[in-house]
This record gives structure tokens, sequence and C-alpha cells, in this order.
């Protein structure tokens, strides 16, 4: 029989975990906005409307070019006159008053001088003549032809091939006498068992001698070809 020893109940044992407490992140505040100062307020510089006052005038005559105008106005408020003259192709000046307001334009135009117009002339062309063709004489170059010389010839030297030995075919060797083969001993007699004297064994046959082949004359191999 097995006795048992009785041993207490020991509760178990539980660890806990620590508590977790992360690291706070970092605090990155926003930027402020951006409000620029406003620009300062310049109004555009007020002008007085005043009505336009001006006049002027120019002259050009030039008798290398032929040209001859000329060019005056006065305008004051918003009555404007003023005069240009131009000389035309024909030989006349034209001239030109002019007058604006508010009722419009108004020009006069007269004419001074007649009109002239040149003699119209046909064109004749000039008759071509060619000046008569004179080739310059030819004078060919002398020929002087170089003196000839002949190479001079020089064979060149004769060296005579060697002479090679003909060769011979050896000549074909003796057939070879081979041996007789040897012949087999006679099986041994038995006595016969009721007799009682001695069996005589039969002699053996020796075998044949052999042949040697007869020698080979070597053939000459430096013999020459007559």
């Amino acid at each position: 029989m097995v006795s048992l020893a009785y041993r207490p109940y020991t509760a178990p044992r539980y660890y806990r975990q620590a508590p977790y407490h992360p690291a706070p992140a970092p605090y990155h505040p926003a930027p402020a906005p951006y409000h620029p100062a406003p620009a300062p307020y310049h109004p555009a510089p007020a002008y007085e409307q005043k009505p336009a006052n001006y006049d002027f005038a120019y002259v050009v005559k030039d008798d290398y070019s032929g040209n001859d105008y000329s060019h005056s106005e006065a305008r004051e408020g918003y009555q404007t006159t003023g005069q240009y003259r131009v000389l035309l192709p024909d030989g006349r000046i034209q001239l030109v008053t002019y007058t604006a307001n508010d009722g419009g334009y108004v020009a006069e135009v007269t004419y001074e001088g007649e009109a002239t117009y040149p003699v119209h002339k046909p064109y004749a062309p000039q008759a071509y003549t060619p000046a008569p063709y004179q080739p310059a004489p030819y004078h060919p170059a002398p020929y002087h032809p170089a003196p000839y010389q002949p190479t001079p010839y020089q064979p060149a030297p004769y060296h005579p091939a060697q002479s090679r030995k003909a060769y011979k075919k050896p000549a074909p060797a003796a057939p070879t006498t081979e041996a007789a083969p040897a012949t087999a001993a006679a099986p041994a007699t038995t006595a016969a068992p009721a007799t009682a004297a001695p069996t005589t064994a039969a002699p053996t046959t020796a075998a044949a001698p052999t042949t040697t082949a007869a020698p080979v004359p070597a053939a000459n191999a430096d013999e020459e070809v007559s």
C-alpha cells in the first residue's frame, strides 16, 4: 500500500504586466497665417482737361530730287485750320486749305501753274555691231623628249635542283616453314584383372623437329637508278 503525504494547496502566482505609457508626440504648433500689410493707396493723378492749342509749319524744297511741298496747321480748342501744298508730276502745284471743327472736315483744293507732259519718243534700240573676232596667235611650246636609256638585262642566277635517290622496292621475304604439330601420346592399356602379367605401355612418339626459316637478304636501299 502506498501512502500519500498531504500537501496543502497553494494558489498559482500571476505576474502583472507593467502599465504601458507611450511617450507623448512632440507638439508642433501651426504657423501663424501671414497677413501682409496692405499697400498704401495712391490714386492716379488727375489732370485738368483743357482744349488743345498748338500750331506748326514746315517747308521742303529740293531741286535735285524735285521735292517741293509744305504743311502748316493751327488749332485752338476744337477749331483747326491748315494748308499743305504738293508739287504734282505734271508740274502743277496742288494747294489744299482745310478747316476742321464740330461741323466736320472741309477742304478747298486749288492748283497753280499749267500741266506739261513730255513728248513721247518711241524706243529705237541701236543696232548691235559686234567687234570682229581676232584670236590670239597660237605658239605651241617646243617638245623636247627625254633621251632613251634602256635598262641593262640581268638574268637571275641559275640554281639546279638537287638530285634525289630513286626508291627501290624491297624484295619480298621468303615464306617461313611452320613446325609440324606434336603427336599426342597413346593412352595406356590397362591390364586385365584375370592375368597377373604386367601390362607394358606403348612408347610415346616424340614430336618432329621444328624447321627454322632461311634468312632473307636485305634489299639495297641506297642503290641509285641508272
